[in-house]
Order: C-alpha cells, then structure tokens, then sequence
C-alpha cells in the first residue's frame, strides 16, 4: 500500500510538473544522460593516463636535477664546465625546479668535498 502512495506522489509530482511546464518531457532526462554518458565514459581515462603522465614527467625532472647535482660536484674546478652544465639543465628543468638544482648541488657537493674554510671562501 505505501509502494502505491509513493509512486503515486510521484506520478501525480510529474503530472503536475508536466502541467506547470508544457515543454517538460520525460525522455529529455534520458536524452541528457544518454549524450553526457560518452564524455563521462571518455574523460575517466583521459584523467588517469594525464595524471599517470604528469607522474612520469616529475620523475624525470627529480632524476634530472640529482644527474645535474652530481655532474656539477664532479666538474668543481672548471668554471667553464660549470657554467655550460648550468645552462644545459636549465633549459631541461622549467623555472620552478630551479631552486632544487642548487639545494641540491650544494647538498652532493657537502656530501663529496670536505667542508672548511677554504672550500667555503
């Protein structure tokens, strides 16, 4: 008996939202679902396969910047080589990784040399 009271609240709902707006018809819900089901079926995997990507590319810029730490640790007495390292990783990395190259430069170069006052002036 409740099962028919609700259904009929609903239909009588419909009927009257049917009434208030003659243009209403059922099978425009249906036609909206059935037009965004494709973008919503499609934009599910583009998401993952973007964001697995933008992983990849974060890999490789941290992977980057220890090969640039590393390089411009071994290459300590020639400034010539220095700088040509600099600008080569610099075109690598975008500007916002910039500040990584040195912490981490300076953090390998700690690791490799021996600090004293010599190495610091």
């Amino acid at each position: 008996m409740e099962k028919y009271l609700i259904l009929c609240v609903a239909t009588c709902s419909t009927i009257s939202l049917c009434f208030r707006f003659p243009s209403f018809d059922a099978n425009k819900k249906l036609n909206a679902v059935g037009q965004s089901l494709p973008w919503v079926v499609t934009g599910i995997p583009v998401f993952f396969l973007a964001r697995r990507m933008n992983r990849k590319k974060v890999l490789k810029q941290n992977e980057a910047i220890r090969d640039f730490a590393v390089e411009m640790a071994y290459h300590d007495g020639n400034e010539r080589e220095l700088v040509l390292c600099l600008k080569e990783y610099k075109k690598k990395l975008p500007r916002g990784r910039r500040n990584d190259m040195i912490d981490n430069y300076l953090a390998e170069y700690f690791k490799v040399k021996t600090v004293s006052l010599n190495t610091i002036t």
